[in-house]
């Protein structure tokens, strides 16, 4: 086995049989979490010169977490384990420039990917995070301090706002991660209602899907115009990025 590891940056995962198990020595890296399961033994290690971020151990939790959560309520879901950091770069990438103090709208947040990008690369819009999950919900409030996160309904969008006091000239955009092909049509009907209602004429509504071609059947055409789709290779399963903007 190899007894040392080196690296300038990044984390790694080691695996090791425990009879075999020795003190690594490390150059840059430090010993943050060790798991056991059955004759396995995972060491989580990262740089100490990171910048805060989610540790393996946390991505860990989140993966396990939202997985159950699957199984048990799949329609709400749309994906067996939580979207990657990339997919999230390119949902908040695809929102246009926004006036600083407006707020962005993320609906179906889940597990924080999206919204942990959102803080990253727009600290100057105030973010609102809406997640039906009351569990997801309680852990998006304790991983993401900074933003406002709502347990509620996104069909009840305008409603949730206004007890915010946040009116609709306030609203920036809106970003999605809702699957609304596995909902039932009148259940996304309403949420495109909703959130025509609260976006003025212009401003963008981003929603990750995994097969656009669907979409050709929902009512989001009656408000929105989509000008742009991109697709996102490195996701489990790969994603859509969809641009819309309000008519």
């Amino acid at each position: 086995m190899c007894s040392t590891l080196s690296a300038t940056d990044g984390q790694a995962i080691v695996q090791i049989d425990p009879k075999e198990y020795e003190e690594l020595a490390l150059t840059h890296l430090v010993l943050v979490d060790q798991r056991k399961y059955g004759s396995t033994t995972l060491c989580f290690y990262e740089s100490p010169e990171n910048k805060p971020r989610m540790t393996l151990t946390t991505k860990f939790n989140e993966t396990f977490a939202f997985t159950k959560k699957f199984i048990s309520h799949y329609q709400q879901m749309g994906a067996v384990i939580p979207s990657s950091r990339h997919l999230a770069q390119a949902m908040v990438a695809a929102l246009p420039s926004i006036p600083s103090g407006q707020y962005i709208v993320e609906l179906g947040a889940g597990t924080g990917v999206f919204t942990r990008q959102l803080l990253v690369d727009r600290p100057s819009n105030p973010i609102i995070a809406i997640e039906l999950d009351h569990d997801m919900a309680e852990r998006l409030r304790i991983a993401s301090p900074k933003a406002t996160i709502v347990e509620g309904d996104a069909a009840k969008l305008s409603d949730i706002l206004s007890s915010l006091n946040i009116r609709r000239d306030q609203v920036g955009g809106v970003l999605s991660a809702i699957p609304f092909i596995s909902l039932p049509a009148s259940i996304g009907d309403a949420i495109f209602v909703a959130m025509a209602e609260v976006l003025t004429t212009g401003k963008p509504y981003i929603q990750v899907t995994y097969f656009s071609p669907t979409w050709r059947g929902f009512s989001v055409w009656k408000n929105f115009s989509r000008r742009s789709i991109k697709r996102v290779w490195r996701n489990v399963p790969p994603a859509e990025v969809m641009e819309f903007y309000r008519k």
